[in-house]
């Protein structure tokens, strides 16, 4: 459930926390009587109501029932997808943020798990661009809330299912007609039951480009079973 939902009434083990910072992933981290949890969508500044989703020896990962109090931190996201799509966790805070906690959460996986001490870290360089400026993504065939086909990333609420997309700000839009085109024929007509058995990590479809050639990947990754309508997309590619 995002962060923009006003959420379902609370559950019995619905706890409020105070998110206080960003674990890797892009989760929120927060503590409830000695406890750490980790929300997705939840970022530092946040008062949420949380229900645990999995209990684990050290931490609860839980998911947010409402966003009691939202962070000053929190900005419009300029993506509409976003708090429904889990590519983007952090696209709610500004970049200036974003690159503070980039930086944190590698000095933690040196310093802290990597038990490494005091490791000298040089400033994050920042894209030209807020958006697409990433050379790869990868998206999921599969059902979307609804059960309907789908091509997109996996929903912050349903982890098995995707929110269906036809366009990600975040990667050029070169590749965004690829992934227009792979909806084209992947999806139009839809595709028969027997191919859309499965979850959304059955089929893949990844989209890279070189910043320095101009020149796109598509590379069609699957399971069990062989990649639907594989040879059309090659023709139409």
């Amino acid at each position: 459930m995002g962060v923009d939902d006003p959420g379902r009434p609370p559950a019995g083990e619905a706890t409020r926390l105070e998110i206080e910072a960003l674990a890797a992933g892009g989760r929120g981290l927060g503590r409830a009587a000695g406890t750490v949890w980790f929300v997705p969508g939840a970022v530092p500044g946040d008062l949420v109501l949380a229900e645990p989703q999995r209990r684990r020896k050290r931490f609860v990962e839980g998911r947010i029932l409402r966003l009691l109090r939202p962070s000053p931190a929190r900005r419009e996201p300029p993506c509409g997808f976003q708090g429904r799509c889990g590519g983007c966790p952090w696209m709610v805070l500004a970049e200036s943020d974003q690159a503070t906690w980039k930086r944190r959460t590698l000095l933690d996986a040196l310093e802290r798990v990597g038990r490494l001490g005091e490791v000298p870290l040089e400033p994050l360089i920042a894209p030209g661009s807020p958006t697409g400026y990433r050379n790869r993504v990868e998206f999921g065939l599969g059902p979307d809330r609804s059960g309907r086909p789908a091509i997109g990333l996996h929903s912050v609420a349903q982890p098995g299912r995707l929110v269906d997309l036809d366009r990600c700000l975040l990667q050029h839009e070169a590749a965004n007609e690829v992934l227009r085109t792979a909806r084209r024929v992947l999806l139009d007509p839809p595709p028969p039951a027997a191919e859309r058995r499965g979850g959304p990590d059955r089929f893949r479809l990844v989209l890279r480009r070189s910043w320095s050639s101009g020149r796109i990947v598509v590379v069609l990754r699957e399971s069990t079973h062989p990649f639907p309508r594989s040879g059309a997309l090659v023709r139409a590619i």
